[in-house]
């Protein structure tokens, strides 16, 4: 884990990046985003070629604020674990 910030500083921006199982993160009910299978098909290639260039961005329950689409992606590829 990475402390980006000044522990006496309140972060204004997500300020730890680690690496979390993906079966530990879930989905927001009320993530108002569809994806057509274009843009699954892109993401999986993505990540398949680049790999994680953005951290999923999750609260403190593991609940996914940001990324439901890359950990979509990241499942079906059979990852294990992404970048928080």
């Amino acid at each position: 884990m990475t402390k980006l910030t000044n522990p006496t500083t309140p972060p204004l921006i997500a300020d730890q990046f680690e690496q979390r199982p993906v079966d530990e993160l879930i989905a927001d009910v009320r993530n108002p985003r569809t994806h057509p299978d274009k843009q699954r098909s892109q993401m999986i290639s993505s990540i398949s070629e680049y790999g994680f260039n953005t951290p999923v961005l999750i609260d403190s329950a593991g609940v996914i604020i940001a990324g439901h689409l890359r950990v979509w992606a990241a499942r079906k590829l059979g990852m294990e674990r992404v970048p928080v």
